[in-house]
């Protein structure tokens, strides 16, 4: 909540809501900026972090809205090779069943919520990749595809939880 009452006929601004706030912009901006960097092995991690620290900090609700934001800046700027196209739902999907997962498991053991979470994920997008390769993707290219909607998922969830664990240490939220 962004204003509070404080008199009949004033309003406040609630500190917390604007913190809120300029948590999501930062992540979500964050998040809409990471296609733009092309090395996966940096780019994947770091996008899985910003969804964890969103579930810590910003709650369930708004992390499954940055969940969104990465795979549709990918595809809508160009980033992301357009024979992937059929699979952003599924990774979008992939991205918010990691980030459920995880706010149902952190607070009793972060890491256990990181790997529950990137197994999920990891086999979620695995599954769907099959099924997408089967029916919609050239089969001379399917390899290239499905390595990377593989292992590669799960090696960056797990990635994004060491940094989000440090991140959110760092401020003291877990």
């Amino acid at each position: 909540m962004l204003i509070s009452e404080t008199k009949p006929n004033s309003r406040a601004i609630s500190i917390v809501g604007v913190m809120d706030l300029i948590y999501f912009g930062t992540l979500s901006g964050l998040a809409i900026m990471m296609p733009f960097f092309p090395f996966q092995g940096l780019t994947g991690p770091i996008v899985n972090a910003i969804i964890l620290i969103a579930v810590v900090i910003l709650g369930l609700r708004r992390a499954l809205l940055i969940c969104i934001l990465p795979s549709m800046v990918a595809l809508s700027s160009g980033l992301l090779p357009f024979v992937l196209a059929p699979m952003i739902p599924f990774i979008i999907l992939g991205n918010m069943l990691l980030a459920i997962v995880f706010e149902k498991l952190y607070k009793q053991n972060f890491w256990s919520a990181v790997g529950v979470g990137a197994l999920a994920k990891f086999g979620f997008i695995f599954v769907a990749g099959q099924i997408v390769i089967k029916f919609f993707i050239n089969q001379t290219v399917s390899s290239k595809i499905l390595a990377l909607i593989s292992w590669p998922q799960f090696l960056t969830a797990l990635g994004g939880g060491v940094i989000a664990f440090v991140f959110l240490k760092t401020i003291k939220k877990i």
